[in-house]
């Protein structure tokens, strides 16, 4: 290399070789940042049974001695559409992630007439409550009480 090229070299490529290692520091932060939000998120969505009890939907069954990182909550109800209904009134938005039974959906097209009762059953009551890392505990909290109001 001659002249101003060497120049220009010489003085960015010492600053290159430091990016791998810059990388791998914002990568630890980005990833240690990532793995505390979602332990936060698991423990914050954890409910107390006694929250939630003797109501027409059904939570997500988890064996005692796991803990859950929530990325959906998803309950189970054979009232979805009231359900639905009873919290957007309430100002609280609620999902149906898939809409459609996965042997109804196109992809499946040879499986388009067959009956699976108990896919069919199940995508008939699921609904997704809201879940977030940036969910305040108000928050949380007016949804359990909205849950409780539904009978």
């Amino acid at each position: 290399m001659r002249g101003r090229i060497k120049v220009l070299y010489d003085s960015i490529y010492p600053k290159m070789k430091r990016i791998p290692k810059m990388k791998n520091n914002i990568s630890d932060i980005v990833l240690g940042t990532l793995v505390a939000d979602t332990y936060s998120l698991g423990s914050h969505w954890v409910y107390d049974e006694t929250q939630l009890q003797d109501l027409p939907i059904e939570l997500p069954k988890v064996s005692n001695n796991i803990t859950h990182v929530w990325h959906l909550f998803v309950i189970k109800t054979k009232e979805r559409e009231r359900f639905s209904n009873f919290m957007t009134n309430r100002g609280i938005q609620t999902l149906i992630h898939y809409p459609i039974p996965p042997h109804k959906q196109q992809a499946y097209s040879q499986w388009n007439n067959m009956q699976f009762e108990i896919t069919e059953s199940i995508h008939n009551q699921v609904i997704s409550l809201p879940l977030s890392l940036i969910i305040s505990t108000d928050e949380l909290n007016k949804i359990i009480a909205c849950c409780n109001e539904f009978t």
